[in-house]
């Protein structure tokens, strides 16, 4: 007799200010206990700013702010630090504060579920979802990606004098 094979996603279970994203764990790289973050002048609010991470300069968003929602700065945040899915060559690396510890999630047909007539807060959320019951949002990676990319010139470390 046939099994039939249940297809699953390990991710995890990201909390931000008053709402939690779904993210596959192949793109989060580092969770930073703390990160120094340098302004950055004539930025939007949602972009906070920059972290040196392994000596690169790695832009910092609030995606609270970005997608609509309140967004309190926090003293010494974790850092996720995200790896790009797109534009890899100009912006391979991002950050996301974080408001707690991420949570593994393996997702499978049987514990999340499309909430049905959820209209997204925001162009930077997919789809609204319950995970193990739970209301989460996956986020829009391509929009915000190109959100982060729209500021490039602000962030972007200059290259080396010839």
């Amino acid at each position: 007799m046939a099994r039939k094979a249940i297809k699953e996603v390990r991710g995890l279970s990201i909390f931000l200010q008053g709402l939690s994203l779904v993210l596959p764990d192949s793109i989060v790289l580092q969770i930073l206990p703390s990160a120094d973050v340098s302004p950055v002048d004539n930025a939007p609010t949602w972009l906070l700013g920059t972290i040196n991470w392994h000596k690169l300069t790695v832009p910092v968003l609030s995606f609270e702010s970005a997608s609509n929602h309140q967004y309190n700065p926090m003293e010494d945040p974790r850092m996720m630090v995200l790896k790009s899915i797109n534009n890899i060559q100009k912006m391979p690396f991002y950050a996301i504060p974080l408001s707690a510890i991420p949570k593994p999630a393996r997702m499978n047909e049987e514990n999340i579920t499309v909430v049905e007539n959820a209209s997204p807060s925001s162009p930077l959320i997919l789809n609204e979802v319950l995970l193990d019951g739970e209301p989460a949002s996956i986020p829009n990676l391509d929009a915000l990606e190109e959100m982060l990319i729209s500021q490039h010139d602000l962030f972007a470390e200059e290259a080396p004098a010839a």
